[in-house]
């Protein structure tokens, strides 16, 4: 129960509200059928998130659980949460709903087009209305949110996305943090043939690949093989010397090249990582293999090509270095992509 400031404070009187009104945004009817007073509402415990909307002034409205419990709250009927929000609420916690440059995206939201009006949305403050086919068992509730199915999820979030490589960091970002099955993706999309964005899609789902780790590694691997035309590397797999022994995990690797690709977030500038960082660099160096690393700008939309073009020149280049020469190193574990 969350407690609230009592309406008579020398009274002592102390009133409770049920927690659900902690997280989202409520209708001030709702809240006033709680036992909330206008006074209160106006008072420093709420803040007004939205017209006729009023939210818990200890929550931060930017995070991701407090804008789809916000979005959720306005969902009626056949209309349910969708894309990056659905996501986040299945498990695929690197959607957050924050852009590449740090801005908020607004919390997708799936109605049927037979409802051209739906309560309490009003599409200038958080959300974003898609108008489709949206059939009943195509809505579960998590936490008291109705989102989309997690296929349907997955669907929504990648013909919606604005580009492919943002369509494949949102599959990815599923395969790892929800039990999705690309296969099933791949179904769906093919049984929708006359569905917008069904083909970018289906592209995505070729190029998606449940071992990387971040969605800046997607991005980074989408340049590799759809700007620079590449052939797909080895994701997230284990490099041993010629004794067996492990020496580093790559982000990805092109083994006809001996090249190694990292990216490096932000925590890859601290005195203590980079020293690591070079340590690791140091080793696979002494096996022959190159290390190109990679940071945010170079996956930035303006730098896409550029940084497509240093990939060729990269990859040429080794090529004909490493042409002859015996490997002094192998791979261990060797991830495999798979639709299962």
């Amino acid at each position: 129960m969350t407690r609230r400031a009592p309406e008579d404070a020398d009274a002592g009187a102390m009133d409770w509200l049920p927690d659900r009104f902690t997280l989202g945004a409520h209708p001030r009817n709702h809240l006033i059928a709680a036992g909330l007073h206008d006074s209160e509402l106006r008072g420093p415990l709420w803040q007004r998130s939205s017209y006729g909307h009023y939210a818990w002034a200890a929550t931060d409205l930017d995070h991701p659980r407090q804008r789809i419990h916000a979005a959720g709250s306005r969902c009626h009927g056949d209309v349910a949460v969708a894309g990056w929000a659905a996501a986040w609420m299945h498990g695929a916690r690197d959607l957050d709903g924050l852009e590449p440059d740090g801005r908020l995206s607004p919390v997708p939201v799936c109605t049927t087009p037979a409802l051209r009006l739906v309560t309490g949305i009003n599409n200038a403050v958080t959300l974003r209305v898609s108008r489709s086919r949206l059939d009943h068992d195509e809505i579960v509730e998590l936490d008291g949110v109705p989102c989309t199915s997690l296929v349907r999820t997955a669907f929504d979030a990648a013909r919606f996305a604005p580009d492919l490589t943002e369509a494949v960091v949102a599959l990815d970002a599923l395969l790892r943090g929800t039990d999705l099955r690309l296969a099933d993706v791949v179904t769906y999309a093919e049984q929708r043939r006359r569905w917008h964005g069904r083909h970018q899609v289906l592209r995505a789902a070729e190029l998606s690949n449940a071992w990387t780790l971040s969605c800046s590694e997607s991005r980074l691997r989408v340049i590799w093989q759809d700007r620079a035309g590449l052939p797909g590397p080895l994701v997230n797999c284990t490099i041993v010397d010629e004794m067996g022994r492990p020496v580093a995990k790559a982000d990805m690797l092109d083994e006809e090249a001996w090249l190694v690709l990292e990216f490096d977030g932000a925590y890859h500038a601290t005195s203590t990582q980079r020293g690591l960082d070079d340590q690791r660099t140091q080793r696979l160096h002494a096996l022959g293999l190159h290390v190109a690393r990679f940071v945010a700008d170079d996956l930035r939309p303006s730098r896409r090509l550029s940084t497509a073009n240093r990939l060729r020149l990269l990859r040429s280049r080794r090529l004909d270095e490493v042409a002859g020469r015996t490997p002094a190193w192998s791979v261990l574990a060797r991830p495999q992509r798979s639709v299962e």
